[in-house]
């Protein structure tokens, strides 16, 4: 019964979420099964999240019926509008498999290297099971208010270490990060909740289905984008097995896997509205952007690389040209006329200490280029995608707003570690690499996009988006 409960906890905001994205997402598309699947659980993850916020503030308990109920509700609601729509589409278009046509050796080692993506998921959801919760970050500030919002059935407000002190509200609780997004713990109090006790282990299996969400968003994004069946599987494969994201996985309980399988959920869904100016697409960018700032405090920034991307693809390219060369001076103004106790996306300039930190730009390029947290992924983006851009001539401006968005979060990643209190942890390399998790699966994605491009000659990638959507239109 247990196991019952288990899988259903796990499956049943993926199965909300995929409702959903299968109602925003046109059809068909290449690669659409996988993206359902990909962005539902990420999107579904967030959404039950917020669920859980409206129970407890409506005054009921964060209890597995009342929970179950509330996410059955808005699932029934989904599949009703599907069904009503038409967006539904039969048990076959589900069911039904397209093998490419590949020649014999692309097909065995595509099986190949789906099966190892496979059993390395397995491997990670046994390393889960067996492992209890990893101390340090996981256990300091984001399972602390899992514990108690399970022990109390409700969310009870966390507050900072002077407050809690002053205070002799036995309702108030404290740890290290208090005003952090509740949505991680939330789901760890979810998956409590359906077993009927707590499990530091087993609550942390959704980070491994996490990990299958973005191998399913980033390999139907490839497919979409043009990519061919055994190039998606291959970059898939280069992704799911990076070292430190496997690590995220096992040693699970923080939150910046979710983080980066959001901003890359996003980034990915950006280019292709750009490409193509699909409404699903520019959706899907939307509600994973905002996804984003619901998991991490971080994740408010990167969602503004989009915004950024977003204006280079929308204004004129002379505007685009004169913003960009502004875009310097009107932050050093903003920072200089910011009062410095004013906080956003819960930092101050009071507490960065704005202060240019040179030594840490040795440990953050051992981060890269010398430490094994991405094997070989440094390289090849340092050598491909300059590279790329320069040879493919016209083809480059289908680059602009991804390229805008990444370049602006590489600034700020930048920026963080050598102008304010946390060149520390560069320094220590305690925050670098978990930090970059957030920004991994989108740079991999562009790389993906400059070995296609390069792969067909530089054919230009509008045009080439253009055949593909007349390609999988129905007639």
């Amino acid at each position: 019964m247990e196991l019952i409960r288990l899988v259903f906890a796990l499956a049943l905001p993926w199965v909300l979420g995929a409702v959903w994205v299968n109602l925003i997402l046109e059809r068909p598309l290449a690669g659409r099964r996988a993206i359902v699947l990909g962005y539902g659980f990420l999107l579904g993850s967030v959404a039950f999240a917020v669920i859980m916020r409206v129970i407890d503030a409506i005054g009921l308990s964060l209890s597995f019926i009342d929970l179950g109920l509330a996410g059955l509700s808005v699932t029934a609601l989904g599949l009703a509008i599907n069904a009503r729509t038409g967006r539904l589409g039969g048990r076959e278009d589900w069911l039904r498999l397209d093998p490419p046509a590949l020649p014999a050796w692309q097909t065995v080692l595509l099986g190949v290297l789906v099966g190892l993506i496979g059993m390395r998921l397995i491997g990670l959801g046994l390393e889960v099971i067996w492992r209890p919760l990893f101390s340090w970050d996981a256990s300091m500030h984001w399972a602390t208010k899992a514990k108690v919002w399970f022990e109390a059935s409700k969310i009870v407000p966390f507050v900072d270490y002077d407050t809690w002190l002053e205070s002799a509200d036995p309702r108030l609780y404290t740890d290290v990060h208090p005003h952090y997004p509740k949505t991680i713990p939330l789901l760890q109090v979810w998956i409590n909740e359906a077993l009927g006790h707590w499990d530091d282990s087993l609550m942390n299996l959704p980070w491994v289905v996490c990990a299958a969400a973005l191998g399913l968003a980033f390999f139907g994004q490839a497919r979409l984008a043009g990519v061919g069946a055994l190039p998606a599987v291959v970059f898939t494969y280069f992704l799911i097995s990076l070292p430190l994201l496997d690590t995220h996985v096992a040693l699970a309980g923080y939150a910046d896997i979710f983080l980066g399988a959001c901003y890359g959920a996003a980034v990915m869904a950006f280019y292709q509205w750009s490409a193509g100016r699909g409404r699903g697409q520019a959706l899907l960018a939307l509600l994973t952007a905002l996804g984003c700032t619901m998991i991490k405090n971080e994740g408010v920034f990167w969602a503004l690389t989009l915004a950024a991307g977003w204006l280079m693809v929308v204004l004129p390219r002379r505007a685009a040209g004169w913003l960009a060369l502004a875009a310097p001076l009107v932050g050093s103004i903003a920072l200089w006329a910011v009062p410095a106790d004013w906080s956003f996306a819960g930092h101050s300039l009071r507490e960065l200490k704005l202060q240019l930190h040179p030594d840490a730009l040795w440990p953050i390029g051992q981060s890269f280029w010398v430490s094994d947290s991405w094997h070989l992924l440094a390289y090849f983006v340092a050598a491909v995608v300059p590279a790329g851009l320069w040879l493919l001539g016209a083809a480059r401006s289908a680059y602009l707003g991804i390229g805008t968005a990444l370049a602006t979060a590489l600034i700020l990643f930048l920026i963080l570690f050598t102008s304010t209190n946390y060149a520390w942890g560069a320094v220590h390399f305690t925050a670098v690499s978990r930090i970059s998790l957030h920004l991994i699966p989108a740079f991999a994605f562009f790389l993906m996009l400059v070995y296609r491009d390069l792969s067909c000659g530089g054919i230009a990638v509008s045009d080439r988006f253009d055949a593909h959507q007349a390609r999988t239109a129905k007639p």
